[in-house]
């Protein structure tokens, strides 16, 4: 949650922003992006994004954790809770945006970090095709939540138990209503966290402030290996509000896994293959206010509802809790009951 405004004007021109852990205590920003040493960063994009040949990397300290309050809890202690956890950073930018000019960024004179020698942007790697597995997963169950908490960056559901294999959800992409002169952000995504909440494997769609095609909110698709040690990396689909992507990420076979998404509307499709070395302890299905610093942002407004269907899991489910989205500045996100059919996130 941004707590306060820093003096500094960011504008992002490339293709990859990077964390090394979940909880975003770094960040790696391509091409002319200042960095400082207090904690809230606001990001002010003046044109559009393209890619560029070089990064400028920075450091900043987190400055807010979000500590979830216990509403309810039917079958577990605060103690037994996840924590939750999304993006560790701003996600990673197409690699091919339509945008066509490439202005550079330079910090505020309040901000006490010099740009240093940058090194080689990092690359999307190329998709590896990889054949769904055979049907055989499970539909989530829809009971009634075992616990309830209140955040400021997820709204949705995780279903523990474990360890699974196999994660799948159709979902539609919203049309944006947010101001572009507001610093928000949104993702939408499933994945897997490991026992502890430290680490996680995610795909999906965002869009955000911080990336504008046209002078307009830019949907694009991404994943996210916590364990790689790579940034969050972009995935050649095109994503526009009105379609319906579908997520799918399973094993296949000892650390390998395999991220799917596509887009159904226009038949698109990409996968690549991974190596995630933790456990899947929980699965998860959510909307999220991801950082675009250490601090996060507001979640981007968006019409109508995200509804999240076609949900399956391979995997001992044990019961499932669900995130409520509640940010200081009023802004809230909240899921509707979980059915055989799915469920819906309103924002407000």
């Amino acid at each position: 949650m941004v707590t306060g405004l820093l003096a500094a004007a960011l504008t992002v021109s490339s293709t990859s922003i990077a964390a090394d852990q979940h909880h975003g205590t770094s960040l790696e920003l391509a091409s002319g992006v200042a960095a400082a040493t207090e904690a809230t960063i606001s990001l002010t994009p003046t044109a559009t994004v393209s890619a560029s040949t070089s990064t400028v990397a920075a450091t900043a300290t987190p400055s807010e954790t979000a500590t979830p309050s216990t509403i309810a809890s039917a079958n577990s202690s605060p103690t037994d809770l996840p924590q939750p956890q999304g993006l560790p950073m701003i996600p990673a930018f197409p690699s091919s945006p339509t945008a066509t000019s490439s202005p550079a960024a330079s910090p505020s004179p309040s901000s006490s970090a010099s740009p240093t020698a940058s090194p080689s942007p990092t690359a999307t790697p190329t998709p590896t095709p990889t054949a769904t597995p055979s049907p055989g997963s499970q539909p989530v169950n829809a009971s009634p939540p075992a616990w309830q908490e209140s955040n400021s960056l997820l709204a949705g559901y995780v279903e523990g138990g474990g360890p699974f294999t196999y994660i799948t959800s159709t979902f539609n992409v919203p049309t944006i209503t947010a101001s572009t002169s507001a610093t928000t952000d949104i993702a939408i995504w499933d994945g897997f966290q490991n026992s502890t909440g430290s680490q996680i494997i995610q795909a999906g769609v965002a869009a955000g402030s911080y990336y504008l095609v046209n002078g307009a909110y830019a949907w694009y698709a991404w994943y996210y290996d916590s364990t790689g040690g790579s940034p969050v990396e972009s995935l050649p689909v095109t994503v526009n509000a009105g379609n319906t992507v579908t997520v799918t990420i399973y094993q296949v076979s000892g650390e390998t896994w395999a991220l799917e998404l596509t887009n159904d509307s226009t038949g698109q499709s990409t996968s690549t293959e991974q190596i995630w070395t933790q456990t899947s302890s929980t699965a998860e299905w959510d909307v999220e206010s991801p950082p675009t610093s250490p601090a996060a942002s507001t979640l981007t407004s968006y019409s109508g509802a995200v509804r999240f269907s076609e949900m399956a899991l391979i995997g001992t489910q044990s019961g499932d809790g669900e995130w409520l989205m509640s940010q200081s500045d009023g802004q809230t996100a909240t899921p509707s009951s979980l059915t055989s059919s799915g469920f819906s996130v309103t924002d407000s």
